[in-house]
């Protein structure tokens, strides 16, 4: 599967990460804590998603910039 990205631009997961943080309104560093809770949860995949899209790092990249790995 070809990736294509229109525009290039140097975004780091963790700007995703924390953005998303700031538009669903958690805490600092709730989508890196390892918690079930379903509102953070979707949060998380949220980011996972934005991060894949955006930045084209895998997914065992995402996982460490999380704080998984």
């Amino acid at each position: 599967m070809e990736k294509s990205r229109k525009f290039k631009i140097n975004v780091r997961c963790s700007d995703v990460i924390d953005e998303c943080e700031r538009q669903f309104g958690y805490e600092r560093k709730a989508l890196r804590a390892k918690t079930k809770d379903p509102t953070v949860t979707k949060g998380r995949h949220t980011a996972v998603y934005l991060c894949r899209i955006i930045t084209g790092k895998s997914y065992p990249q995402i996982a460490t910039a999380i704080g998984y790995k």
